[in-house]
């Protein structure tokens, strides 16, 4: 599903669980401007979420309440996710969560929206573990086994190579690709 179609999702699932009221539909949102890993860049998910609140709202806003966006900014550690995490969940008027850029973060914060039936959507959380056992989280992208087995076959069927050497980083993303390829 697209960036887009997951919003639709989640901004829909508002729509019908609330009455209607005038005050602004509030989603909180976890960014970290510091994570380099990032591949959409620093503020790129950020500003996509803003433009996609600001098109809402000037079409009206859903039943005629206009959306609000409530950021936290985490510095991209697990420990920071989870203290950002908890602030937006002790808003009473926080519907949802969008954001948290690695798997490590959601990791540590999963347990959180589980706990307090808050939906959760991860941006580019990969790792399997993120929407495990959990009908609040769910992720935008595939998870790191389905990415690297799509890898290993085209790299079996069309590069045929005689050998491959694999490189990868000590982190959840670079070991659920590796297990995944291997």
């Amino acid at each position: 599903m697209t960036i887009k179609t997951n919003c639709l999702v989640l901004i829909f699932t508002l729509v019908f669980s609330l009455p209607s009221l005038s005050s602004p539909l509030k989603i909180g949102a976890i960014f970290s401007f510091e994570d380099v890993t990032t591949p959409l860049g620093k503020q790129d998910g950020y500003r996509g979420i803003q433009l996609f609140i600001e098109h809402i709202n000037e079409k009206g806003g859903i039943n005629g309440r206009p959306l609000k966006l409530s950021v936290k900014i985490s510095d991209g550690t697990p420990e920071d996710a989870l203290k950002r995490t908890e602030e937006l969940v002790s808003d009473p008027d926080i519907l949802a969560v969008i954001g948290l850029e690695t798997s490590s973060e959601a990791i540590a914060s999963t347990h959180i929206y589980k706990k307090e039936k808050l939906a959760h959507l991860a941006v580019l959380s990969s790792n399997p573990k993120v929407t495990r056992d959990s009908h609040y989280v769910y992720s935008m992208i595939y998870h790191d086994h389905f990415q690297a087995a799509r890898i290993a076959t085209y790299t079996k069927s069309v590069l045929k190579p005689k050998k491959v050497l694999v490189i990868y980083d000590n982190t959840l993303y670079g070991t659920g690709l590796y297990e995944g390829f291997m």
